[in-house]
């Protein structure tokens, strides 16, 4: 008789001590701020450490605790609105949460703290004198590391997760250093003592990359995201054209004014029945259409704009033309004596129809051997050092520093 062993093994990076109070273990209902913890410390392929599940046992507890935690690779806290139960026989009145937090901090292991906020838990679960719960997360701000703010189950989740992922980088990194085979490996060396017997290392390895596809394809795991980050760069920025706008409204102004003072007139002048009064008046309406005529134009008047958005640059009008050079046709951009310089990457068809015969921008000048896009100085705000701003986001590696050019 033949028996098939089939070995599932599972790359666990390190342990992971869970600290907490007793209370987050079953708030809020259905998925508690424990049981996100845990996950997304099985998601990142650690090994959760939560005192809830430990049996009974003899001996003190409060050195088991400092033990387990001293075992682990990482110590993740959550922390609410109870300070929790004090550790018995000692002068200092320490609860086990915050002596689990220092036994971390004296072992040198790494400490993730996540503060739930306060109005994320409910009076109830709350300590009614806050003055020590208050204080012992002061204490945790103060204490020379990265303390995160959470307010749900899915913040959570997506925050221990995403800092276990960096942690396991880094642990990898440090353990690749320390590994005399891996470091012979990255080196290029040959290997020529591994702890394999025959090729049973790479059938081993070849079986936990066929059952990891396996499992995968059956239970997918979706990534959660990564809590509250910083704000994202904007989806566009635009630059009015500067100037247009405020003459032709001081020409509007002024036709009104002088069309008025020209009527005023040629009523005084009328009531004598004088030529002149009814060649005034005439010239007073006349004035009076031009401005009405002109008064829609101005509404709507064809104002240039130079707009920067994630997939390139764009000169348009809002009745006229309208040029968009994308970012994957365009080979430098740069800011050069007030004028938006490009060299374009050989594209077909052309991103600019017509560059050769255009006199004006956008148009070819094989004096700078680019294309001169735009003139900064006719939009407001479009200064040198403001498009630069705006390109070292957008362009990327396209962009030249003119004072490194």
């Amino acid at each position: 008789m033949r028996f098939q062993v089939i070995c599932v093994v599972v790359d666990v990076w390190g342990k992971v001590f869970v600290g907490h109070t007793s209370e987050l273990a079953d708030y809020p209902p259905g998925r508690s701020f424990v049981q996100a913890a845990l996950d997304a410390v099985r998601k990142a392929q650690g090994w959760p450490v939560d005192m809830t599940y430990f049996a009974a046992r003899e001996g003190n507890p409060a050195e088991y605790c400092e033990q387990q935690v001293r075992e682990c690779d990482v110590y993740v806290g959550l922390i609410g609105m109870r300070y929790g139960s004090l550790v018995p026989g000692r002068d200092d009145e320490v609860s086990y949460t915050e002596l689990e937090f220092w036994t971390a901090t004296d072992t040198g292991i790494p400490r993730l703290v996540f503060l739930l906020d306060e109005d994320a838990v409910p009076p109830g679960r709350a300590d009614k004198n806050k003055a020590k719960i208050q204080a012992f997360r002061d204490r945790l701000r103060k204490a020379g590391i990265i303390v995160k703010t959470v307010r749900s189950s899915d913040g959570v989740d997506g925050a221990v997760y995403q800092a276990l992922i960096e942690i396991k980088e880094d642990l990898h990194r440090k353990r690749a250093l320390r590994d005399p085979a891996t470091s012979a490996k990255r080196a290029g060396a040959p290997l020529t003592a591994l702890p394999m017997v025959g090729d049973v290392g790479p059938r081993l390895g070849q079986v936990r990359r066929q059952l990891s596809d396996v499992f995968k394809y059956l239970w997918p795991v979706d990534q959660p995201e990564a809590g509250p980050t910083e704000p994202d760069r904007p989806e566009h920025v635009t630059f009015k054209e500067r100037g247009l706008g405020r003459a032709l409204t001081l020409f509007l102004l002024a036709t009104l004014i002088v069309s008025l003072g020209v009527a005023f007139v040629s009523v005084r002048a009328s009531h004598h029945e004088d030529a002149f009064g009814i060649f005034l008046t005439f010239l007073a309406l006349g004035l009076l259409i031009i401005s009405l005529l002109l008064f829609p134009a101005w509404v709507v008047f064809d104002r240039e704009y130079l707009i920067f958005d994630e997939y390139g640059i764009q000169l348009k009008q809002r009745w006229g033309p309208k040029f968009t050079v994308r970012w994957s046709e365009i080979r430098t951009v740069r800011v050069w004596r007030g004028m938006l310089l490009l060299t374009l990457r050989s594209v077909n068809p052309h991103p600019i129809p017509g560059l050769h015969s255009r006199k004006k921008p956008p148009c070819y000048d094989s004096w700078v051997g680019g294309v001169t896009f735009c003139r900064l100085d006719r939009f407001t705000g479009a200064s040198t050092s403001v498009v630069e701003d705006v390109l070292r986001v957008y362009a990327g590696k396209a962009w030249v520093d003119r004072r490194k050019a």
